[in-house]
């Protein structure tokens, strides 16, 4: 799926009607290389997967003081508990758009132990667990909370699979495309600046592929330009996996 489309792009850069077949080409790498970095930055699923996570995969938390005996969301009360157990778990690909099957199998350890994750282990969803979300098949913020108490402490003990990602291009935030669009110019810039100096001249096309061919190594595409920096700051995420 299209985060951002070619004519968006090609408007965003002044250049709808400069282009030959070889440059829309290049010119879509660029992109491809926007979507990478601004991915990564972000730690976020923009489109659609089914992924399996375990969790979790550190230890527990600092003992919590008295005061913090349980929370309230949305009319349900979630205690901590004893034995280290955390009341959410943070998914680590968002939004979340659903929740395929959890299993909790204190002696699961990731699956490594025969027998791990036994039909007898899977939950029910509702009456198990449930998502925070603010709208109906979506969880921008990717928590899964334990009802009646608190998910187990043991590594590799709680298995999910679920679905992360926005369904189609019209879903996806707008920040997250004018990120990209930005990041593409940042690109188009340096591919500029190679064609205008320096000895042997290179033509723009010629410069767009050099700028391809760096992708990963000196130039740092991965880097993020400051201005989509600032723009998606706030939209990045924080992988923390329990609360």
């Amino acid at each position: 799926m299209e985060i951002v489309t070619p004519d968006e792009t090609y408007s965003y850069l002044g250049i709808q009607d400069a282009l030959d077949a070889r440059m829309r080409l290049l010119v879509n790498q660029l992109v491809g290389y926007a979507e990478r970095a601004v991915r990564q930055f972000v730690g976020r699923t923009l489109t659609p997967a089914t992924w399996t996570h375990f969790f979790p995969t550190e230890g527990p938390p600092p003992p919590r003081s008295s005061e913090d005996a349980g929370i309230s969301v949305a009319g349900t009360t979630v205690t901590f508990g004893g034995g280290g157990g955390v009341p959410f778990i943070q998914l680590l690909e968002t939004p979340v758009r659903s929740i395929t099957n959890v299993w909790e199998d204190t002696a699961g350890f990731f699956g490594d132990v025969a027998g791990a994750f036994a039909a007898a282990t899977l939950l029910t969803p509702g009456t198990h667990y449930f998502m925070e979300k603010k709208q109906a098949g979506l969880s921008e913020s990717g928590r899964l909370f334990r009802r009646g108490g608190t998910w187990p402490s043991e590594l590799g003990s709680v298995k999910i699979e679920y679905v992360a990602g926005y369904v189609d291009q019209k879903s996806i935030p707008y920040d997250f495309k004018m990120g990209i669009l930005m990041q593409t110019a940042s690109y188009w810039a340096r591919a500029k600046d190679l064609e205008g100096g320096g000895p042997g001249k290179e033509t723009l096309s010629d410069s767009i592929a050099s700028v391809s061919a760096s992708y990963g190594n000196e130039l740092g595409m991965m880097q993020l330009c400051r201005p989509a920096e600032r723009l998606l700051w706030p939209r990045r995420k924080i992988r923390r996996q329990v609360a």
